[in-house]
């Protein structure tokens, strides 16, 4: 066939692939499943890297943090906080991990003790309440003696707000539930419902002893403009002279925190990539067998074509553009898709996200889609 004009090619892949529907649309959305659960996951990690680095001070609840097992001697905080900035704030957090009990029932949680001023980035939310502010914190934790819950723990041991809870030694009564908390998934990360208590009532529980495991904290906001780096640098220089447990004192900035949560979650994510890898290698090869099998059944169509004056390398074309417009069809269907399953992600993982947590498209996930629709269907189809 000689000098047809550019769009004839095309125009027949179309026609061909029009003229055999079922078999189109069996092919677009076989691979367009995989390109979808691709899209979405990859999309769902620059998600999560986009929050955590936009709520890391939330998610610690200061700049920067001293973490240590045992109590901090006077004289050590005193050396240390020598080297922070002049307007430095600090509070102090302190938790550990025990059993609860009710007459009927027993669940493990973690029981944290906040300061008025904790946290210093990010809005705790109150069913009841609302909003937490130090004047709250104070006149409920403080003075009050009540205790602040996680909903999911009162729906457990089925309990109400008003009622009391036995936190090792002492009873507390609940005041309300704790709906939104920025610092959640970084400390516990959904290994156990929480309970806030007053920081000078933790001792009434009878917990803190050497033979639990208790994490002591002091939380600090530094001035603005801060070098951090700098800062950690002196306060490891003097951690490092200091001998027995005051040497095993722990330094957590608000980027090593969102770290660390965003190296808990891409143990989650890289298993989900992993499905995704399988999904679209599994979606390859049914795309290919899908394809061949129509190659087989139109080779009568396309020895008439030859028969007419196409060349060889004119049919081959031809089949070049139906993989071509498939590919692409099927990743432009897999945009879509994801599109709807993004969003269900967020849902199905709500108790190990941080609180906040939105979605969002990645334009280079849906343009490495479209390539990878486009080449990858070239690749895996080919006979």
């Amino acid at each position: 066939m000689k000098n047809p004009s550019f769009f004839f090619w095309p125009k027949l892949a179309l026609r061909e692939l029009l003229n055999n529907r079922r078999f189109s649309l069996f092919f677009l959305f076989n691979l367009a499943l995989g390109l979808a659960g691709f899209i979405a996951l990859d999309s769902f990690k620059e998600s999560l890297d986009t929050h955590l680095g936009r709520n890391s001070q939330a998610i610690l609840g200061a700049d920067i943090a001293l973490t240590s097992y045992v109590p901090f001697e006077e004289k050590t905080l005193n050396i240390l906080e020598s080297q922070l900035p002049d307007n430095t704030l600090s509070t102090r957090k302190i938790s550990l991990f025990t059993m609860v009990a009710t007459k009927d029932q027993s669940r493990l949680v973690q029981v944290t003790g906040i300061e008025q001023d904790y946290p210093f980035y990010g809005k705790m939310i109150l069913k009841n309440v609302g909003s937490v502010d130090p004047a709250k914190l104070k006149q409920s934790l403080d003075l009050s003696g009540e205790a602040w819950v996680y909903p999911e723990l009162l729906y457990m041991l089925e309990l109400n707000a008003g009622e009391y809870i036995k936190i090792g030694e002492q009873s507390f009564r609940i005041a309300d539930s704790v709906i939104v908390d920025p610092s959640s998934s970084f400390s516990s990360f959904g290994l156990a419902p929480r309970i806030y208590l007053g920081y000078s009532h933790m001792e009434e529980t009878a917990l803190l002893t050497k033979k639990s495991r208790v994490s002591h904290q002091r939380l600090y906001r530094v001035p603005e403009g801060t070098d951090l780096s700098g800062l950690v640098d002196k306060l490891q220089k003097q951690i490092n002279k200091l001998d027995g447990s005051d040497s095993k004192i722990r330094i957590l900035t608000h980027k090593r925190a969102g770290d660390n949560l965003g190296r808990l979650m891409g143990y989650l994510n890289d298993y989900m990539g992993l499905v995704a890898m399988i999904a679209v290698f599994l979606a390859g090869i049914g795309a290919a067998y899908l394809f061949r099998n129509y190659l087989v059944n139109r080779f009568r169509e396309m020895s008439i074509m030859m028969s007419l004056g196409a060349t060889r390398q004119q049919t081959y074309r031809m089949v070049l553009w139906q993989l071509g417009l498939l590919g692409t069809g099927a990743a432009l269907l897999a945009i879509i898709f994801s599109l709807g399953i993004l969003p269900l992600l967020p849902v199905l993982l709500k108790q190990f996200l941080p609180s906040g947590f939105e979605t969002h498209v990645n334009l280079s996930s849906m343009l490495f889609a479209l390539v990878l629709g486009g080449v990858g269907s070239l690749v895996f189809c080919l006979p």
